[in-house]
Parts: C-alpha cells; sequence; structure tokens
C-alpha cells in the first residue's frame, strides 16, 4: 500500500507487463524539506520501491510512456530523447509507433498513451489546445466511446463516460477497455467486471472485487528490488 497520490493519468506499463513508470507525491514534512515530495520512478509491479527514480519540484510534467522494455519517454514523446533505463543492456531501436504532434492535456503522457493502444479522436475542442473530448476504439461489432467529463484534481484527475455501441454504461464506471482477449473489462464501485450487451441489455460477470481490501505492513521482496 501507497500513502500518498498516484496520478494515474502519467503512468505505464512496459510491453510484457514487468515494469511500471508511474508518477507520484506524499507532501510531509521532511519529504518537503529534502525536495523529495514529487518523483517519477519505475519500479516492479505491484510494488512502488523504486528501480530508477527522478525527483522534480512540482507536479507540472512528469510521468512517461514506455517506447520499449528498456526504453521510456520521460514526460510525453517528442520532448528530448527517450531515457535509457538500464545502460549495460542493449537498446532496441525506437518504435515508430509513438504518437506524433498530439495535443495532450497540459502535456499529460494520458492521451498519447490512448492512441498508442488504439483509441481514435472522434471530436476534439475548439481550445488553443484542442483537447481531446472523445474517443473511440472498436473491437469486431463493438464500439467502445470514452468522451472526457472533466479534470478534479483532488478526488483522482481525468474522468470520463463510457458508451458501449452508444448504450451508455453505469454512471459509476471509472475506466473501460478492451483485454488481449478482447473482452470488454470495467472498473465500478471498487469492483472490476467483464461486460457485454446480451439482448439489447449490458450484462457484467465480476470478476474481483477490491472494497474489503485493508492496508497491512508488507516488504518488498527481493526480486522487487533489483533490476
Amino acid at each position: 500500500w501507497f500513502h500518498g497520490r498516484v496520478y494515474v493519468e502519467k503512468c505505464d506499463l512496459s510491453p510484457d507487463g514487468s515494469l511500471l513508470i508511474y508518477f507520484a507525491s506524499k507532501f510531509t514534512g521532511a519529504r518537503i524539506r529534502e525536495q523529495k515530495a514529487i518523483w517519477t520512478a519505475v519500479s516492479k509491479p505491484p510494488y512502488f520501491t523504486a528501480l530508477k527514480i527522478w525527483f522534480q519540484d512540482s507536479t507540472y510534467g512528469g510521468g512517461g510512456l514506455f517506447d520499449d522494455q528498456n526504453q521510456v519517454w520521460f514526460g510525453v514523446p517528442g520532448k528530448g530523447t527517450p531515457e535509457i533505463l538500464r545502460p549495460e543492456v542493449r537498446a532496441k531501436p525506437v518504435r515508430t509507433s509513438v504518437v506524433e504532434n498530439t495535443s495532450a492535456f497540459y502535456g499529460s503522457p494520458l492521451y498519447y498513451r490512448l492512441e498508442r493502444d488504439g483509441w481514435t479522436v472522434t471530436e476534439r475542442t475548439n481550445s488553443k489546445w484542442a483537447v481531446p473530448q472523445k474517443w473511440e476504439k472498436q473491437v469486431g461489432d463493438r464500439r467502445l466511446e470514452q468522451a472526457y467529463v472533466g479534470f478534479v484534481s483532488h478526488f483522482g484527475g481525468t474522468t470520463f463516460q463510457y458508451t458501449l455501441n452508444d448504450q451508455l454504461l453505469s454512471p459509476e464506471t471509472t475506466w473501460a477497455d478492451f483485454d488481449q482477449q478482447g473482452r470488454l473489462i470495467i472498473a465500478s464501485e471498487g469492483k472490476l467486471f467483464s461486460a457485454d450487451i446480451q439482448q439489447g441489455e449490458l450484462a457484467r460477470i465480476e470478476l474481483t472485487d477490491f472494497n474489503n481490501h485493508q492496508p497491512k505492513q508488507v516488504e518488498t521482496p527481493d526480486w522487487a528490488q533489483h533490476w
């Protein structure tokens, strides 16, 4: 358990899922004095123990996206060059699939990650940033739409509303996407479901319930403390 805030819109998993780059803050007196209250780190999930860490003095920017298993874009693609995580390991060539010229919300990696993972922008604002308002992802005959609702800085960042084939998912749905098997997976009220439309109605199958989980002291195992 992490006693602080993780900014999920600025996080990403490596291609094989074994590494996490995350952006976090923990505002305590000691950390503020040491200028270590805000940072980006790479760890082995589900642990947050940093294998590599970058501290910064504000919550603007930060986070990143994996370019391959050994390279990450710190912040957003196109700003500088990818960071090599382990110089002793030969890096693969930079992939050309990184999204170019996307107007991301305040420089967040979120929208770059969405487009990289198969979402298509269908509507933008008329603001000078041209912030994406609606996204769409198609798998077979199922069309999932993600519509921007707002940004709640204190309660968890960017929020969206989801529809499947123009049918609104429950207002409590906080996230939805298709998994590697093509299943629709949704998060709602502290639970994870698989879902589909059957006879015109949305049918959900509960996969797991996180509501009864309680914090407990856990030591990070040795394998998650080293590359």
